[in-house]
């Protein structure tokens, strides 16, 4: 068997003096083949056996030996197949009958309907608790909304009230002429004096 090879050459022309100089640089790449082989490697050689000799005699007692052994298991199947019809047909015989199946369905649905009867009553019970559950958890909110509600107000109140005693003594465009008056009304200060440092007020 021939290994495949390919040889990638490559050349480099040097031009001078419009003339081409002859400078060859070769590199061959082997495919396939190991760096240690040698370069010529031998072709591989594969061995095929020789097949066995067969005896003659001994063939044809096997061959024999075949045929019995096939011959013996179509009569154990041949047995078995007649013995397996009894069964069958006793089989058949001691099957419910029509009338059986029909009790039998009867009494499948009795029982499915007394099942879902029980089932629904567990519903119902299990459904009422968490009726009353959902509405215990929902007036225990409500409570809690109302008492923070309720304190809202009252803090609402005690702000409103504490605002109008704040701006009772206030000045607003309302009393804004009044509180004029009073004030050009009431005796100048005079502001014009010492204070010695017994505190005493020594004035013009």
């Amino acid at each position: 068997m021939n290994v495949l090879s390919q040889t990638i050459r490559f050349t480099r022309l040097s031009l001078e003096n419009s003339k081409v100089i002859n400078n060859f640089s070769t590199t061959s790449v082997r495919f396939r083949k190991k760096r240690f082989v040698p370069r010529r490697a031998p072709s591989k050689m594969y061995y095929v056996r020789e097949p066995t000799p067969k005896d003659h005699e001994e063939t044809q007692i096997l061959k024999k030996e075949l045929n019995i052994y096939n011959t013996q298991m179509k009569s154990i199947y041949a047995y078995l197949k007649s013995q397996s019809q009894p069964i069958s047909q006793m089989v058949k015989e001691s099957a419910p009958t029509s009338d059986d199946n029909q009790a039998d369905l009867e009494r499948s649905i009795q029982l499915n309907a007394a099942w879902n009867e029980r089932l629904a009553d567990e519903r119902a019970v299990r459904k009422t608790a968490e009726d009353e559950a959902v509405a215990k958890i929902k007036r225990q909110k409500l409570e809690k909304y109302l008492t923070e509600l309720n304190f809202q107000h009252t803090e609402a109140l005690s702000s409103r009230e504490y605002v109008k005693v704040k701006r009772a003594g206030a000045i607003d465009m309302e009393n804004l002429d009044e509180e004029l008056e009073k004030f050009l009304e009431r005796d100048p200060v005079d502001h014009n004096f010492a204070i010695t440092r017994t505190g005493e007020r020594i004035s013009n």
